[in-house]
């Protein structure tokens, strides 16, 4: 009966969060927005084919690339406005599907962790983003929303050499909220990270330990703070948790430059934004302000001298 409250709890809460979204903000930045034409595509990856979708300005010359990837719920609404936002400013985006979200195919069993930290996804992706005739090779950024934005953190430090890399709302406080003997919510992410990514049975409370561990932002401080790390911006909303925003400035502290951390102001984890289907309510001013502030740090840092990717560095 736990486990059963559990999984309906993980199937409503997005719902839930996103209504709640929409209490924030004024109402008259609110906007309504319905998802246009964009390439649906296919890739393979270490972990299997991987479903993704790809949006390139139309401009003359190759233009940066940013890599994006989705939060635990997987991919929503606020994902496919930001992607069409930096389309607008130039920026071509690869918003990819991890194994088990969206059209992507579920990971075979048995399950191992490295299934399920979007490492190899990650750098199949920027592989075939440096192979696109559109794209700057030299200028290819890794982005992520929630979860996601602790993917695109870790996986960047295997990935050299890239352009930036930008995290919106990275998980925080894994230890404390889902992952010691004592969290009160270990429980709710198991149910999570197994209803979402469609697992039958439920992965096992070891796996989701060890792959949060392998991709929490707070797991990897050390690595922040050798030098010629990638730029990295972090993210937050000035009405998530009070104790959230503290711990994420307090890991910004212990890390090195080139680094930046922003909040948007009077903005939630989901920049007050909600989908349903292909249309999406959301914040013009967040929304807006947190594109502005990626355009902004991509062009700020010059571009990186691309090489090609062994199989090996990907893994």
């Amino acid at each position: 009966m736990t486990r059963w409250l559990a999984a309906c709890r993980a199937r409503i809460a997005l719902p839930l969060l996103q209504g709640r979204a929409l209490l924030r903000g004024r109402l008259q930045d609110r906007r309504l927005w319905r998802d246009g034409v964009a390439q649906r595509l296919w890739f393979d990856a270490p972990e299997g084919r991987v479903a993704a979708t790809l949006r390139v300005p139309n401009a003359p010359h190759r233009v940066p690339a940013v890599v994006f990837v989705h939060g635990s719920h997987g991919p929503i609404g606020l994902d496919r406005v930001l992607s069409a936002r930096l389309v607008g400013y130039g920026i071509a985006v690869l918003a990819i599907e991890l194994p088990g979200f969206g059209r992507s195919p579920v990971p075979p069993a048995p399950w191992r962790p490295e299934q399920f930290t979007g490492q190899g996804v990650m750098g199949a992706a920027f592989i075939y983003l440096q192979g696109h005739p559109r794209v700057d090779a030299g200028r290819i950024s890794l982005c992520g929303h929630s979860f996601g934005g602790s993917v695109a953190v870790t996986a960047s430090l295997a990935l050299p050499p890239l352009h930036t890399v930008i995290a919106i709302g990275p998980t925080r406080r894994l230890e404390e909220r889902f992952l010691s003997g004592s969290a009160r919510e270990g429980l709710q992410w198991l149910a999570r990270f197994s209803t979402a990514r469609r697992l039958r049975p439920w992965a096992t409370m070891e796996i989701v330990r060890a792959v949060s561990r392998m991709v929490g932002l707070e797991y990897q401080v050390g690595a922040w703070q050798r030098p010629a790390h990638p730029p990295l911006l972090l993210i937050d909303g000035e009405c998530e948790s009070q104790v959230d925003r503290q711990f994420l400035a307090v890991l910004t502290q212990a890390m090195t430059p080139p680094l930046a951390h922003r909040t948007l102001p009077a903005s939630d984890h989901y920049l007050n934004t909600a989908g349903l289907g292909p249309y999406v309510l959301y914040d013009r001013r967040a929304v807006e302000t947190c594109v502005q502030w990626i355009v902004e740090w991509i062009g700020r840092h010059p571009s990186r001298v691309a090489h090609a990717l062994t199989v090996e560095a990907v893994r």
